[in-house]
């Protein structure tokens, strides 16, 4: 085996000027870490945390009458049955538009997209119905209806809703 060759003296140079970097880099990080030290969170201010997150859960919960949007989220008869009709009403259109495109009405509702959950189609040769429900509401639209006399005035039902 032979012995490695000794560095020349310009990169004995290199060697200490990288071994002096490291050095001033941790002694750097050492003061630093001696001027703000880390900071634990306390246990005091983990309950305190935790105790906020149970009180604002409760209050979303219970929605006590002096929760300003408490009554907003109340379904009342005529907001459910208002949706119903706009969700009936736009299953209506697609199937309207379904027929144009294709000539035909469709065999099932998935054939104009994606359904609106709980309503139901019913293909009875060249006419159909649509049979709903939303909460306490159960409405059927047929298609030898007005549907803009179905739909009504639904949409002012829920403009004013949150009034």
């Amino acid at each position: 085996m032979s012995n490695p060759v000794p560095p020349t003296p310009e990169k004995r140079a290199l060697i200490d000027a990288y071994d002096q970097a490291l050095k001033s880099a941790a002694e750097r990080r050492a003061e630093e870490a001696a001027i703000r030290p880390h900071r634990r969170v306390r246990p005091f201010a983990w309950l305190l945390l935790a105790l906020a997150v149970v009180v604002i859960g409760a209050i979303a919960v219970v929605q006590p009458p002096w929760v300003p949007w408490a009554d907003r989220f109340d379904a009342k008869p005529e907001v459910e049955d208002a949706s119903l009709r706009l969700a009936i009403g736009l299953e209506a259109q697609r199937i309207v538009r379904f027929r144009r495109v294709h000539g035909a009405l469709p065999e099932r509702i998935e054939e104009t997209g994606v359904p609106i959950p709980g309503i139901e189609y019913v293909k009875n040769g060249d006419s159909y119905l649509l049979r709903g429900t939303h909460g306490a509401a159960a409405l059927t639209y047929r298609s030898t209806d007005s549907l803009r006399a179905f739909v009504g005035h639904s949409y002012d039902v829920l403009l004013r809703r949150g009034k």
